[in-house]
C-alpha cells in the first residue's frame, strides 16, 4: 500500500472470498467480518485504496453481504464498496486466450470497465532456462504444462494451441526454444498493446478502464505476465508500456485505421505535429504525411487523421507514427504492421537480416548511479524490427 501511495497506483481491494461456486464460503461470518473491520481500520488511511470489494468473480452469501456493506459504511464511508469485482458495475472479465486478430479488441471487447482480461505471455529463452532443465525446454514437454502452458479448451482448440498456431501463422514455425521465444516477444508486444489501445480508442465513450490479468506470476510461468517472476521485462511489458504512455499517439486496428492522440494527463498541449510514415516490408519509405494539431485537450482523445486508401499500399507494410512539438522535440512514436493478405508464416520470414550497431556515449559514474546515452544505428538498407536492449554486469553477464 505504501508503494502504491508513492507511485500513484489505485487499488481495487478484494477481501478473502475467491471465485463463487469454485472456492468455499466462510464457516464463520462473524469472524470474517471482524477480520474485515481490523483490515479496514489498519489500511484505510492509504489514499491508494480506491474501493473495497467483497469477492472476486462472484458475490458473498446474502447474510455476509449485508454484514459487509454495513461494516464498510460504518468504518470507511469515504470509499465505494462493491460486492463483486466481475459483474457488478463492470463489463465482465476475460477472455484470457490469444486473439489472432488484434483488431478484435476494438470491435468486440473494448468498452465499460473491464475488471480482467489477458493473453498468453511466454518469457524469453534465457528466463525459461533459469527454471527448466535444458532437456525439457524443447520440444514442448510436460514441464511446460506444469508451468501453466494450459490445455484449457476454447472450442476445438486449446489455450496453448491457439497461441502457438497464431505465432506460426504470423512469423513461421520454430524448431528450437530460442527462435520460438524470440518470435513470441513480438506477438506478446502486439497483443498487450492492442488491449490497452483499444480502450484508449474509446476513452470515456463507454470505455473507462481495463485491468490486465495479470502483472506477474508468483512463480516461473509460461503465461499471463507483464514481467516474469525473475523481474525480466520482455515483449508484453513493452507493449503495455507503449500503450499506456501519458501522452500517446496510436492507430486503431479496425477498418478505419484512425490516428488519435491520447492525453491522460491534466496538461493541455498546443501546436503539436503528427507524422504518418508508411514503409514497405524492407523499409523503403512509400508514403509520408504531416498534420498540425493546434490543441490537445487534457484527459481526452484528440482525433488527428485516418490512414486512407490502404488498398493502394503493398500487401504488407509498416506504419510509423511520430508525435513531436512544433520545433521537433519527440514526444511519442508508435509502429504497426499492416498485412492485407493471408498470414501464411512466410510473410516476414524472408526479411533480410539487418546489422544493428549499439554504442555508448558519455557513460560516467555519478554519486550513486550511472549516466550515459545508448545509441542504436542501423547502417544497412533494410528495416530492423523489435530491437531489445539489455544492460548486463560485465563480471557475471
Amino acid at each position: 500500500y505504501e508503494l502504491c501511495d508513492e507511485y500513484g497506483m489505485l487499488v481495487m481491494n478484494d477481501f478473502w472470498l475467491s471465485t463463487d461456486g469454485f472456492n468455499l464460503n466462510p464457516l464463520d461470518n462473524c469472524l470474517f467480518v471482524r477480520n474485515v473491520t481490523e483490515t479496514v481500520r489498519r489500511f484505510r488511511n492509504h489514499p491508494s485504496i480506491a474501493l473495497w470489494c467483497a469477492r472476486n468473480e462472484g458475490f458473498a452469501t446474502n447474510e455476509l453481504e449485508y454484514m459487509l456493506a454495513a461494516t464498510l459504511a460504518k468504518e470507511d464511508g469515504s470509499r465505494h464498496y462493491t460486492g463483486n469485482s466481475r459483474s457488478l458495475n463492470s463489463s465482465g472479465s476475460g477472455p484470457w486466450r490469444y486473439q489472432f486478430d488484434a483488431g478484435w479488441y476494438y470491435r468486440s471487447l473494448a468498452g465499460g470497465f473491464r475488471s480482467e482480461v489477458g493473453t498468453p505471455s511466454l518469457p524469453t529463452a534465457e528466463t525459461v532456462r533459469e527454471f527448466m532443465a535444458e532437456e525439457d525446454t524443447w520440444p514442448i514437454s510436460d514441464v511446460w504444462y506444469y508451468h501453466d502452458w494450459h490445455n484449457h479448451r476454447y472450442g476445438s482448440k486449446t489455450f496453448s494451441e491457439l497461441y502457438k498456431e497464431g505465432m506460426d501463422r504470423k512469423l513461421g514455425p520454430s524448431d528450437n526454444l530460442d527462435d520460438f521465444c524470440k518470435k513470441a516477444q513480438l506477438i506478446n508486444y502486439e497483443s498487450h498493446r492492442a488491449i490497452f489501445e483499444a480502450w484508449n480508442s474509446k476513452m470515456w465513450n463507454d470505455a473507462s478502464g481495463v485491468l490486465l490479468w495479470m502483472s506477474h506470476p508468483a512463480w516461473p510461468s509460461m503465461v499471463w505476465q507483464n514481467y516474469s517472476s525473475n523481474g525480466e521485462t520482455a515483449g508484453a511489458y513493452y507493449g503495455t508500456q507503449k500503450a499506456c504512455r501519458p501522452l500517446h499517439i496510436q492507430m486503431s486496428l479496425n477498418s478505419q485505421h484512425r490516428v488519435d492522440i491520447i492525453n491522460t494527463t491534466l496538461k493541455e498541449y498546443r501546436n503539436l505535429k503528427v507524422e504518418v510514415v508508411v514503409y514497405d516490408k524492407l523499409g523503403k519509405k512509400i508514403r509520408f504525411s504531416q498534420q498540425k494539431v493546434s490543441h490537445v485537450t487534457p484527459n481526452a482523445l484528440t482525433p488527428v487523421t485516418q490512414l486512407e486508401d490502404i488498398k493502394g499500399l503493398p500487401d504488407f507494410s509498416w506504419v510509423k507514427l511520430v508525435l513531436t512539438t512544433n520545433n521537433g522535440k519527440l514526444l511519442d512514436d508508435n509502429v504497426y504492421w499492416l498485412n492485407q493478405k493471408e498470414w501464411d508464416g512466410k510473410v516476414l520470414t524472408d526479411l533480410p537480416i539487418s546489422s544493428v550497431n549499439v554504442s555508448v556515449k558519455n557513460f560516467t559514474k555519478k554519486a550513486n548511479h550511472y549516466e550515459g546515452k545508448f545509441i542504436v544505428k542501423n547502417p544497412g538498407q533494410y528495416l530492423a524490427a523489435a530491437i531489445a536492449l539489455t544492460l548486463r554486469d560485465a563480471k557475471t553477464d
